[in-house]
């Protein structure tokens, strides 16, 4: 498929001609130029050049639904974003592959005898050692609920994080069990601020 002057315009002097070939990946063009050959990666609905979208990992961890209600609530906030990608794990599901690749993460657990929920610390202990020195400076955000609120286990979060050397995009958000509206807001703001510092 022959490639219009029009269409190939924006790319000043690279090129004078060039053809479309389509890649494997069939959300994407590769954009073939014939005398100097290059690939630029367009959106093929539009032809033009795309931004690399930001991308927000959420883990959590949830036995009542409660803490999910907030995961849910931080994925809105991202989303509403323009550019950004959201990807909701659960914590056993959840992998090292998925932490290296996102642009930022949040992470929520339930207050579990004063601590955060076992399948949440068994995603830190996996991935510890092996990020080390690749994810220093990632921002993050945190969130919690409990019986009497979620603080403790927020503070745990906080100090689990900054041994990864992750930064801190926004402040915590805790909940008394189910998160009540106003909790959700604050939930769905902190998500805008993550998605905000992920790509910058």
């Amino acid at each position: 498929m022959k490639a219009s002057p029009k269409a190939l315009a924006p790319f000043g002097s690279l090129f004078s001609t060039g053809t479309i070939r389509a890649g494997k990946d069939s959300s994407v063009d590769a954009l073939t130029i014939s005398h100097k050959p290059k690939y630029i990666v367009v959106r093929s609905s539009y032809m033009q050049m795309v931004k690399t979208m930001a991308k927000v990992l959420i883990v959590y961890h949830t036995l009542s639904g409660n803490t999910e209600k907030m995961a849910q609530a931080f994925a809105e906030g991202a989303k509403s974003i323009q550019g950004t990608e959201v990807l909701i794990k659960k914590a056993f599901d959840a992998t090292l592959e998925d932490l290296l690749e996102c642009d930022a993460v949040a992470v929520g657990s339930a207050d579990y005898f004063s601590y955060i929920a076992g399948a949440l610390k068994d995603f830190f202990d996996r991935t510890y050692y092996p990020s080390q020195g690749k994810v220093a400076g990632k921002p993050y955000a945190a969130f919690a609920t409990g019986g009497r609120g979620g603080e403790t286990a927020l503070a745990v979060l906080d100090r689990l994080c900054t041994s990864f050397k992750f930064k801190k995009a926004a402040e915590g958000v805790a909940a008394v069990r189910s998160p009540s509206t106003e909790v959700l807001a604050n939930c769905r703001d902190a998500g805008k601020k993550l998605a905000s510092a992920a790509a910058t």
